[in-house]
C-alpha cells in the first residue's frame, strides 16, 4: 500500500511499517529539523542512529525514526504501528528493517 512518497506493509492483525520519503526544501540536517519540528534544543545521545549510509532519530517510544540522506536532499520517516491492541508483535522485525535500510545513490 502506499502512495507516491509512501510505502506501508500491513499485516492481516493490523500491525504496519510504513516508510514516507519528503523533499528536504531547506536542506537541514535531520538534527536541526527534529528540533524545529518538536520545539527543543537538545537532542539525547541515545535517541542517535549512525550508520554508514545514514543519520538518524529515534522516537521515544522506538516507534518512530527520522532520518535524512547523506547530502540532506530527502527526510524519511520510517514508522512501526502496533495495531488496534498495541502489542508490540514485530518489534523485532522493525529494529531489523531499520537497521538494513539503506537509501540507494
Amino acid at each position: 500500500m502506499g502512495g507516491e512518497d509512501s510505502v506501508m506493509f500491513k499485516s492481516d492483525d493490523n500491525n504496519f511499517f510504513q516508510i514516507i520519503v519528503r523533499p528536504n526544501v531547506d536542506k537541514e540536517s535531520v538534527d536541526d529539523w527534529y528540533k524545529k519540528q518538536f520545539e527543543i534544543d537538545e537532542i539525547d545521545d541515545e535517541k542517535i542512529i549512525n550508520t554508514d549510509n545514514w543519520h538518524g532519530i529515534k522516537s521515544d517510544d522506538g516507534l518512530v525514526i527520522y532520518l535524512s540522506d547523506s547530502k540532506n536532499e530527502y527526510l524519511f520517516v520510517l514508522t512501526y504501528g502496533p495495531g488496534p491492541d498495541d502489542i508490540l508483535n514485530y518489534k523485532n522485525i522493525f529494529d531489523m528493517f531499520v537497521k538494513s535500510f539503506n537509501i540507494g545513490n
